[in-house]
C-alpha cells in the first residue's frame, strides 16, 4: 500500500494544484473514536492516483465490538471541507447499494474500501472522519 506522500508524488508532476490539495486533505485527519462499547480503531485514508478527470482514494478502519452481543453497523467515511461539512460520504460498499456489517461480540472487523471523486469534489476536501451508525432491525 502506498503512503499518502507516495500518492502525492505520483500525481504532482501531472497536476501540481491537485497534489497540493491532496497534501492538505490527508494531513488534517483525527482518529475516529465513538464510545467504549463500539469503537473505531486504526483509521487510515490515502489518495492513490489521478485517473482521467477524477482522483482515487482508499480508506480503512477497524470496527471493534466490546459488548456481549452482535451489533450491526454502517461504516462511513466523510471527506470534509474547511468548515468540517461533508463534501463526500463514502460508505462501506457502494452508498447507493447499502452494505451493513455485523460485528460479533468481543471481536474486531476490518473495513477497507476504495473510491473515486471528481477533481471538483476532491479539491474541496481538506480533512476526513470515519464514523459508524448502529443499524436496528432488518434493512
Amino acid at each position: 500500500m502506498r503512503s499518502a506522500k507516495q500518492g502525492i508524488n505520483a500525481v504532482s508532476c501531472i497536476i501540481p494544484i491537485l497534489a497540493a490539495v491532496f497534501l492538505v486533505t490527508t494531513s488534517g485527519a483525527a482518529p475516529a473514536m465513538q464510545g467504549a462499547a463500539i469503537r473505531l480503531d486504526a483509521p487510515e485514508f490515502v489518495w492513490l492516483d489521478v485517473i482521467e478527470d477524477g482522483a482515487t482514494f482508499e480508506w480503512s478502519v477497524d470496527v471493534v465490538n466490546n459488548t456481549d452481543a452482535p451489533i450491526r453497523v454502517r461504516v462511513i467515511l466523510d471527506l470534509l471541507d474547511d468548515d468540517e461539512t461533508a463534501v463526500n460520504r463514502d460508505e462501506q460498499g457502494n452508498p447507493s447499494d447499502l452494505v451493513i456489517i455485523t460485528v460479533e461480540p468481543r471481536t474486531t472487523v476490518p473495513v477497507k474500501q476504495q473510491g473515486m471523486l471528481s477533481y471538483d469534489v476532491a479539491a474541496g476536501a481538506v480533512s476526513y472522519r470515519h464514523r459508524y451508525e448502529i443499524v436496528q432491525g432488518e434493512d
